[in-house]
């Protein structure tokens, strides 16, 4: 039996057996019957499985502690479960015995250990690759076995005992001091990144790797490294940028400093490689387990690291296997819940952990194959659903006791608490068209309109809809705002005027709106964003229907009808680029502007979102997006007692400010005071969200007086929170 039958009968057994979800590898098994010869060899088969074409677009299955050979057995199921990479565990040489833990004490960089040899690797890839499955290495290249005194282990590789390829300024006692981070150790002897022969020993092991076979990197303890603004040239030298590389970033680079000071160097990391973000994935887990829903939408992603190059996990390996690890006894359903937001998210890559067969941090050895629930219909049915979803928008809501990440093509839902529920959540800007779909988990039927969606989540408590035979639509997600407004240019001038319209007619807008919209504005948020322009191309396509007022919106031209180029001047207004569009951003028609949505639930109380058990370390203060101009005034520091609200960015008509603040006592409204550029608040508790309301109304949660708010922040007194933009009703921004 050929390996192309083998891993047929492999993935009908899974189906048969309810591993995983109905039909998940029915192209695979068609391909078979169809007339596929006894004798061919699996090609390409990574379009049979519906799996990504790149590590970026595709989840990881993280074979924590496997041997190769074990992974090499698994890759039919693992391919049937929609995992594009596999990441291995660290192979280079060590002294100690099989605990876990010495995998991530090194002796050099020679390749070969009990997870397997060079040519077990090779053999791996090899047969991975005819998978479609990318194959990820584990490297530890910040330290060598030792002690955190920095004595070395009787076992170090000849050719690296020479002190002058080591930093030698003792332990790392302040991770809020950035050279202590990277010059000290962190419990074995800290290497010299800046040393040209440190540097071209990784190198030539990543090279090693790669003629292996290898597809990417995972870089322990990236943070830890320094950065060629930190005059060392490690990264510059060592990344193949041929390959998939990921650093492991716990927490902030720079631990507690300035916000400033971690955004830089978060975004120069992401110059080299993709970052892990434990900060989000730690706040969606720990609410899971909490039974919460948070409104946070990411940390690295709104801090200047783009969604492509981020990675998030339910769990890791760390937070699982160390002692204090923190997930090791949360349920498997907690991890996946958690799982099925990260791992639906546009752009962004998600790990799943084969957790060990134990929790005891003494117990875990290197070479055991863990757990094979990686296998089960809800981790297999968000894999494929975001295999599936590759270049499709995203609108990412809260409410209703769920977390729902809509996409072009579908949505997963996943509720904080319970199962068997019968739920209606928010259809976020109407991405996801209007129908009838079956959840891939548990057969239920779901039903969507432009606003909502509607059905039961089964015991799991997740759900993924979406067609099987769904195509992503190539004006859907616009990668980048055209530099000059389309022109067509015929090659051939034509004989006669033409005689027929253009295949699809303009839509014609209505004359006047009922209330006061801004032009340009077509979800009618109150501001210009690139959602906006996504709105018109899907109007054009058919894909949702916009309201009356929010036609005259989407007639950014105003030549009064809706076309292609009210999309292309909004891009054009967001690049800051001449449009025809004079009057974009002003509002016409009307008394007042349109109100945004409230609160899906009034906070009664002072909101309890954050875990009880934070992971190893979490920065206090998470901003909810990276400023996408810069302020229009310079901030001034506020006295201690005071902060300042600079919402210019986010002022449009005539409001009022208020800040809803609780923390040692229950909520409260302060009213702050002056103009939007500088907006004053006495008297904050420890946690704040900051509110632009009608000046009409008395201020309250449900009366339709709320237009924008922030998101829930950690006060910092003394300094100025300033505004960006809007994404629905959330004002985005950041301290300074």
């Amino acid at each position: 039996m050929n390996r192309k039958t083998i891993s047929i009968v492999l993935a009908l057994c899974l189906m048969l057996s309810c591993i995983i979800c109905s039909g998940f590898t029915a192209s695979a098994a068609n391909s078979g019957v169809s007339g596929v010869s006894l004798g061919a060899e699996i090609a390409d088969t990574a379009a049979d499985y519906g799996l990504a074409k790149t590590c970026e677009d595709g989840n990881i299955l993280q074979c924590f502690n496997w041997k190769l050979s074990d992974i090499k057995s698994s890759l039919p199921t693992i391919a049937a479960a929609g995992f594009t990479s596999v990441q291995t565990s660290p192979l280079q040489r060590h002294d100690g015995n099989s605990g876990w833990y010495w995998l991530y004490q090194p002796t050099g960089f020679t390749l070969g250990n009990e997870i397997g040899s060079f040519n077990d690797l090779k053999t791996l890839c090899t047969e991975a690759h005819k998978y479609g499955i990318k194959i990820i290495v584990d490297v530890v290249a910040n330290h060598l076995a030792g002690s955190k005194n920095g004595s070395w282990a009787g076992s170090i590789e000849n050719d690296m005992r020479n002190s002058a390829y080591f930093h030698n300024e003792g332990e790392c006692t302040n991770y809020d001091n950035r050279h202590d981070v990277t010059h000290k150790n962190i419990g074995m002897p800290d290497l010299n990144s800046e040393n040209s022969y440190v540097q071209n020993k990784v190198k030539t092991y990543v090279g090693t790797l790669k003629s292996a076979g290898v597809d990417g990197i995972r870089w322990d303890a990236a943070k830890h490294i320094s950065l060629p603004s930190e005059s060392c040239s490690f990264w510059s030298t060592v990344i193949d940028k041929t390959m998939y590389n990921y650093g492991e970033i716990l927490d902030a680079p720079a631990g507690k400093s300035a916000l400033n000071i971690n955004n830089a160097l978060i975004q120069e990391y992401d110059d080299y490689m993709c970052v892990t973000d434990e900060t989000y994935s730690g706040t969606i887990t720990g609410a899971i387990r909490d039974k919460k829903v948070v409104k946070s939408k990411g940390n690295w992603n709104t801090r200047g690291v783009s969604a492509n190059r981020v990675v998030y996990w339910g769990e890791s390996h760390d937070t699982y296997s160390n002692g204090d690890g923190w997930t090791k006894n949360l349920d498997q359903n907690i991890i996946d819940r958690a799982y099925a937001i990260l791992g639906a998210r546009a752009d962004s890559q998600a790990m799943y952990l084969s957790r060990p067969s134990s929790n005891n941090y003494s117990s875990i050895y290197a070479g055991n194959k863990g757990s094979t629930h990686f296998t089960s219909k809800e981790v297999a049915a968000v894999n494929q659903f975001h295999n599936a979803m590759v270049g499709t928008p995203e609108s990412y809501v809260t409410g209703s006791g769920c977390y729902t990440v809509c996409r072009g093509g579908g949505a997963v839902i996943v509720a904080a608490t319970g199962s068997n529920l019968e739920v209606s959540v928010k259809n976020g800007e109407g991405i996801v068209p209007a129908g009838t779909y079956t959840d891939q988990v548990s057969g239920t039927t779901w039903t969507v309109t432009s606003t909502t969606i509607t059905g039961k989540i089964g015991s799991t408590g997740i759900a993924v809809i979406y067609s099987k035979n769904f195509t992503p639509a190539p004006t859907e997600k616009p990668t980048q705002a055209p530099t000059a407004a389309p022109t067509v240019k015929p090659t051939q001038a034509p004989t006669q005027p033409p005689t027929q319209a253009p295949t699809q007619a303009p839509t014609v807008k209505p004359t006047s709106p009922s209330v006061k919209v801004m032009i340009g504005d077509a979800d009618l948020d109150n501001a210009i964003t690139i959602v906006d322009a996504t709105r018109i191309q899907r109007q054009l396509a058919g894909l949702v229907v916009l309201s009356a007022d929010a036609q005259i919106a989407a007639d950014a031209d105003e030549d009064e009808s809706i076309t292609i180029l009210d999309a292309t001047a909004v891009q054009r207004h967001l690049a800051g680029l001449p449009t025809s569009a004079v009057n974009i951003g002003k509002y016409t028609g009307g008394t007042a502007p349109t109100s945004v949505p409230v609160p899906t639930a009034a906070p009664t109380a002072a909101p309890t979102a954050k875990p009880t058990q934070a992971p190893t370390a979490a920065p206090t203060a998470k901003p909810t997006a990276a400023p996408t101009a810069a302020p229009t005034a310079a901030s001034t520091k506020a006295p201690s007692d005071v902060v300042i609200l600079n919402a210019s960015k986010t002022s449009a008509l005539p409001e009022a400010w208020y800040a809803w603040t609780w923390g040692s006592s229950g909520g409260r409204w302060v009213t702050g005071d002056g103009g939007a550029s500088s907006v004053t608040f006495r008297g904050l508790d420890t946690n704040v969200i900051f509110v632009r309301a009608d000046p009409s109304k008395t201020i309250d949660w449900s009366n339709g007086s709320v237009w924008n708010k922030t998101e829930d922040l950690v006060t910092e007194f003394g300094g100025t929170f300033v505004t960006s933009g809007w994404n629905d009703s959330i004002m985005n921004g950041s301290w300074e």
